[in-house]
């Protein structure tokens, strides 16, 4: 009798902590998700890559050496804003906390911030290319250039810890629902420079 009591407590207990640790894992999914979208959800990015399409485009299309020194400031400040969002994005992930016992959601959170981080190196170069840009044109080209080449070299880690990110959110994703959310949240925008046009 005593240890039927017993074990009935113990099957009482594993349930509640079962259940109790779905509801927690909910909970966390759900701030995760939440910390995330307000990270890529913000318009900074937009304006961040419509400047730098409008820098692009200048120099290459324009061809116009004024119009791409000027284009260049309003990536280093639109870069700047980037960056400051990317720390405070940061912080805001290492506020979700995870369950030892949840390292799918663990994984999820690690990926999102190794995205960040690799952005967060990236603005970093980025800015102190764009912080010496001077309006020679030709000293402006050579800065243009090491700007491409560092653009370049940081894309493939840019994509593929995106990628990363979103496949260890799908693999944290509780149910279907959750799984287009993470669909939804990972679908990049587009931007494009509007400079001219009507």
């Amino acid at each position: 009798m005593v240890i039927g009591i017993v074990v009935g407590v113990i099957v009482l207990l594993g349930l509640a902590g079962f259940f109790g640790s779905g509801a927690i894992r909910s909970r966390t999914f759900t701030r995760l998700v939440d910390a995330t979208r307000a990270a890529e959800g913000d318009p900074v990015w937009k304006e961040f890559f419509t400047s730098q399409d409008c820098f692009i485009d200048a120099v290459v299309e324009a061809s116009d050496a004024e119009l791409a020194f000027n284009e260049g400031l309003a990536l280093l400040e639109e870069s700047d804003s980037l960056a400051r969002h990317v720390d405070l994005s940061l912080v805001s992930f290492s506020e979700v906390t995870v369950l030892p016992f949840h390292g799918a959601l663990a994984s999820a959170r690690d990926s999102i911030v190794a995205h960040y981080q690799v952005w967060e190196g990236h603005l970093a170069e980025s800015l102190s290319i764009l912080s010496l840009l001077d309006s020679d044109p030709a000293e402006l080209a050579v800065q243009f250039q090491a700007w491409v080449e560092v653009v370049v070299a940081d894309s493939e880690a840019i994509e593929s810890t995106f990628n990363d990110a979103e496949a260890s959110f799908q693999s944290a994703a509780l149910d279907d629902p959750s799984r287009q959310t993470v669909d939804t949240l990972f679908t990049p925008s587009e931007a494009a420079c509007s400079r001219g046009a009507v």
